[in-house]
This record gives structure tokens, C-alpha cells and sequence, in this order.
């Protein structure tokens, strides 16, 4: 008997589970991981990604906090939301000591001017204190050019003072370079498109000349601004050029005689303008893709642009 009492006690210790093991608590990622894996997703333009991680940086004050601020404030920036961004990096910048006290100058005068006020911007950057490193000099004459131009993008004057400073511009620069070749690109595309293409034979001759070597110049500068290498100034600027291009072709194709040679004549010039405009749009989006750069404002214009392109240039034949 005893024995079968103990044989059944055996068997219902056997049938009683095992107390679960405790939890494992999850690492919890420190402030310095999250920042470098923030600036990490803003290179690749998940902006998404971005605030996540900056959402979990604990430090309320000190070197971490503050670049936690100015990473907040590029993402906004690079969503379009530069008046948002604008307060946030005035606060980094009223620190003459921090970290990014100087790049923090350049952007919150860029806020100024992308919201509409490139006076401003101007003055934001002549009442800050003289800067002794000649490479914040340089970046700060660089980024007046381009608000400048921001402000007068017809004024020729303008235009070759800025295409002066951008001669033998380190390679350290090349953001803020790339920025002013977009600038200057923006100011002869401006110039191109208000040079009317009209039914008047002669003055419609002479504007598309004109307009054929405004973009010829603005064509110029869009190169350099690939070749400085920063996707945030080659989109809007494949954009630009891509839309004058486009208009070009619009203009044209309103002054197209209904039928006959003529017609043909204009339809096959359209389409070669308009397949230029392709081009750039597709450049853009290809762009975007290939660096990771995340559906931006600029990339999703980009997309939608060349799509609706594509359907014009079919119905051209048609």
C-alpha cells in the first residue's frame, strides 16, 4: 500500500508545472545610441524613424538634449515644417558655447528665409557676434547669397556675386555650395519662364531663345549641385528644371496649328521637351530610392509629376 501511496505522490509532483522563469527586462537603449541611430535614419530619410528615437531621449538638458533639439529640428526642416523648426534652433543658437551653436545660426536664418522673410534671415545673421573661424565666415557669406537670391532672384547683379563665391569652395562646404548652385539654378529657371512664349513671330522667336539660354545656365548649375552631393538640394532643383521644361512644352503646344506640317512640327518638339522633363523627374525619384531618402514632400512631387507626365506625352500621339 505504501508503496502504491508513493508512487501516486510521485506522479502529481510529476503533473505540477514549473513556476514560470521572471522576465527578462529588455535592454533599454541609452540617450547616445538613440542619437546616433537617429542621425542614422535622418541619412536615410526615414523622418518617421527619426522621431521615434527622439521621442526616447531622456537628458532634459546638456550636450545630449541639445542634439537631440537640433536633430528634431533638421527632420522638421526636411519634412517642410520650417516654422516649426525655426524656435528650436534659435534656442541652440543663443548658446555661443554649445556643440551646434553654429550650425544651429545657419539653420534658423534658413527657417526664416523658407518661411518668407529672406530680410530676416539677413539680419537674424548680421546682428550674431563676428565669427573668428573662417569656415563659419565662409558659410555664413554663402547662405546671405543664397537668401539674396531668395529674395531678387531676377537681379543679375546678384547672381554673379554669388557664382563668384562658389570658386574654390572647400570641400567641407559642399551643403551649403550645393545649396547656392540650387539657388542660382532657381534664379535663371525664374528668369526662363518669364521669358512668354507668344503668337507674335518675332518676339515668340526671341523669348525662347532667351529662354532656351536661361535654362541652358540653370542646367549648369543643377550638375554642380549634384556633384556637391546632397539629395536635399538636387530634388527641388530636378523639380524646378523639370517643371520648366514642362511649361516650356505648354506654351508651345498652345501655339500649335491644328493641322498640317506645322502641327507635326510642334508635336515632335513638345515631345522632346517634354521627354527632358521626364527625365528629371525620374532622375529625382530614382534618386531618392537609391540614397534611401524617405517620401518627402520633393519626392512624392517628383513622382507625382513624372507619372502625370507620362499620360501627356502618350496622349501627344494619340
Amino acid at each position: 500500500m505504501w508503496i502504491l501511496i508513493t508512487l501516486v505522490a510521485r506522479a502529481d509532483d510529476a503533473a505540477t508545472p514549473a513556476p514560470p522563469a521572471a522576465p527578462v527586462p529588455e535592454p533599454v537603449a541609452t540617450d547616445a545610441e538613440r542619437l546616433t541611430l537617429a542621425r542614422v535614419l535622418l541619412e536615410q530619410g526615414d523622418l518617421v524613424g527619426v522621431t521615434l528615437q527622439l521621442d526616447g531621449v531622456r537628458a532634459s538638458s546638456g550636450p545630449e538634449a541639445d542634439e537631440a533639439a537640433y536633430l528634431r529640428g533638421v527632420t522638421l526642416q526636411r519634412g517642410g515644417s520650417h516654422a516649426d523648426a525655426l524656435p528650436l534652433f534659435l534656442g541652440l543658437a543663443s548658446n555661443p558655447d554649445g556643440a551646434r551653436a553654429a550650425d544651429a545660426r545657419f539653420r534658423a536664418a534658413d527657417c526664416y528665409a523658407r518661411t518668407g522673410d529672406p530680410a530676416a534671415a539677413i539680419t537674424y545673421v548680421d546682428d550674431l557676434p563676428p565669427l573668428d573661424d573662417p569656415s563659419d565666415a565662409a558659410r555664413v557669406t554663402l547662405s546671405v547669397a543664397v537668401w539674396t537670391l531668395d529674395a531678387e532672384l531676377d537681379d543679375r547683379r546678384h547672381r554673379r556675386a554669388a557664382a563668384r563665391l562658389l570658386v574654390d569652395v572647400p570641400p567641407d562646404l559642399s551643403w551649403y555650395s550645393g545649396r547656392l548652385q540650387g539657388a542660382l539654378a532657381r534664379s535663371w529657371l525664374e528668369e526662363a519662364r518669364a521669358a512668354a512664349i507668344t503668337s507674335d513671330s518675332r518676339k515668340g522667336a526671341r523669348n525662347l531663345a532667351k529662354r532656351a539660354a536661361a535654362i541652358d545656365a540653370a542646367e549648369g548649375h543643377v550638375a554642380a549641385v549634384a556633384r556637391a552631393g546632397h539629395p536635399e538640394w538636387i530634388l527641388p532643383a530636378l523639380l524646378d528644371l523639370g517643371r520648366t521644361y514642362e511649361q516650356t512644352g505648354e506654351e508651345l503646344l498652345a501655339l500649335r496649328p491644328d493641322d498640317g506640317p506645322g502641327a507635326d512640327l510642334v508635336t515632335d518638339r513638345v515631345e522632346t521637351i517634354w521627354t527632358k522633363a521626364h527625365h528629371h523627374y525620374d532622375a529625382g525619384v530614382d534618386l531618392a530610392l537609391r540614397v534611401r531618402w524617405g517620401e518627402t514632400p520633393d519626392v512624392a512631387a517628383l513622382r507625382s509629376a513624372r507619372d502625370a507626365l507620362e499620360a501627356r506625352i502618350d496622349g501627344l500621339t494619340r
